[in-house]
């Protein structure tokens, strides 16, 4: 075959499948994604790290799936970290439209999040969106897989991204993987393409490690200047308001509510593991360089302890607490629980649950500010 005679087919099949490996929440799939971009074209492939709770002790209870390869929980464990950085994990999840899907609130809230991670990361890309056309996109699709660099893929009619790592038909079907950790082929890729993220070769070197906390901590300040999330929560107090509400609107106002919950049940509990992790030296992003005593031994700082204790009480207790008052079942709820939303003890107590975690954020932030951070004021 010659130099450049176009190359049939291709797959880069050391990509890391997009997604949790248990079928848990990763539902920001931009991070999904590039945790598996990331993985692979830096050759993570999870050996420096130890991400299990079988009792030693390394991540202080702090991970999840230990029966899954090692592979697979350190994705887990890279995608923690990386929506800590974003300062996605320490978001408070409110808007005005009652609609909470996790990618698009997080565009909305935190419009810089992608740029800001990939900065972070120090990638040189570029964004390519469907107006140049179908064969501009992949010609530089089919250029990225043949020097070995996937690209991720924007799906507008889903919101959802996905990770390319191959072509069939000269270019035309692609492969990847779009969340659900099954190799996908789409002949239709063009009509569903939002944008593409093409990148280079050489990137720049890792951002300064205190950049992460500097992040999470401007996030958390800007989240109580505003007050949202109170104002949310004393909003279940109306009880006027809902005595009088439609049927349609308490169903819509039910299911934001558990969404919100959702959204501070993975987020908080996430960047309780990242900080653990990073404690004890195992995150690959924002190990905060701890003092060693010996070869092994480390000394944890206090703060991130402290910081990760609050995150981990608004999962833990919160946030489960209150989807147990809403008799929230993970699906559409019946017509009984949507009218026992409308009775004032239920709404009060799942308020009582926000606002415990309003203050769990709080008192996480002051922990966070005393971090000798020398770029903070």
């Amino acid at each position: 075959m010659g130099h450049n005679q176009p190359i049939a087919a291709i797959n880069l099949d050391e990509v890391i499948p997009v997604g949790a490996p248990w079928g848990g929440p990763e539902s920001i799939s931009f991070l999904s994604a590039l945790t598996s971009f990331d993985m692979y074209c830096k050759h993570r492939d999870g050996s420096g790290l130890i991400y299990c709770c079988n009792g030693q002790g390394t991540c202080y209870g702090a991970c999840t799936r230990c029966h899954t390869g090692r592979q697979e929980r350190n994705h887990e464990s890279q995608y923690h970290c990386l929506l800590a950085i974003s300062g996605l994990g320490v978001l408070a999840p409110h808007n005005q439209a009652l609609s909470c899907r996790h990618e698009e609130l997080a565009e909305q809230m935190l419009p810089d999040y992608q740029d800001f991670i990939l900065d972070f990361l120090g990638y040189r890309r570029a964004r390519l969106e469907v107006s140049l056309g179908k064969e501009h996109l992949q010609r530089t699709i089919i250029e990225s897989l043949r020097n070995g660099l996937p690209v991720l893929f924007e799906n507008h009619l889903t919101g959802k991204w996905c990770v390319i790592t191959g072509y069939n038909d000269a270019g035309d079907t692609l492969l990847g993987f779009d969340g659900k950790r099954e190799l996908f082929k789409r002949a239709d890729w063009y009509e569903s393409c939002a944008n593409l993220l093409v990148f280079e070769r050489e990137t720049r070197p890792e951002r300064a490690v205190e950049l992460a906390f500097i992040r999470m901590i401007a996030v958390l300040e800007d989240t109580a200047s505003r007050a949202e999330d109170i104002a949310f929560a004393q909003s279940l107090l109306d009880t006027a308001r809902f005595e009088i509400m439609g049927a349609d609107e308490l169903h819509d106002v039910y299911m934001y509510t558990a969404a919100v919950i959702g959204y501070y049940a993975e987020s908080r509990c996430f960047t309780r593991n990242a900080l653990c992790n990073a404690l004890c030296g195992r995150c690959l992003y924002i190990s905060h360089t701890p003092n060693q005593v010996g070869e092994d031994t480390l000394l944890l700082n206090a703060e991130l302890l402290e910081a990760a204790r609050f995150f981990q009480y608004s999962h833990d207790e919160c946030s489960w607490g209150a989807w147990h008052t809403m008799n929230y079942q993970f699906k559409e709820p019946d017509g009984d629980t949507i009218q026992a939303f409308r009775k004032h003890e239920t709404r009060a107590q799942v308020a009582q649950y926000l606002l415990a975690i309003a203050k769990n954020d709080r008192s996480a932030l002051q922990a966070l500010q005393w971090l000798p951070l020398e770029s903070h004021n």
